[in-house]
């Protein structure tokens, strides 16, 4: 877990990061388009992503009885 801007030098930042795991995908909630500029950059990296769906998000945590929301919850949840 870990937390960047999601601007110019955050976005770059977490590609770096993210580029040092093998990762099969990357999973980002969309955000009302704020997480457009990551999915670009990602694309840019050759990084496979895929944009969940907040509704599903929020059901799935419901069905496993996760209530509380807080980011790191988050980002846990959707790993």
């Amino acid at each position: 877990y870990f937390t960047v801007s999601n601007y110019g030098k955050g976005i770059r930042e977490a590609i770096i990061k993210l580029k040092k795991f093998n990762s099969v995908r990357i999973v980002i909630e969309a955000t009302g388009r704020l997480e457009f500029n990551f999915i670009v950059a990602c694309e840019k990296a050759d990084l496979p992503f895929v944009v969940a769906n907040p509704i599903h998000v929020k059901r799935f945590a419901g069905a496993i009885g996760q209530r509380a929301k807080t980011d790191k919850l988050d980002a846990k949840l959707i790993a």
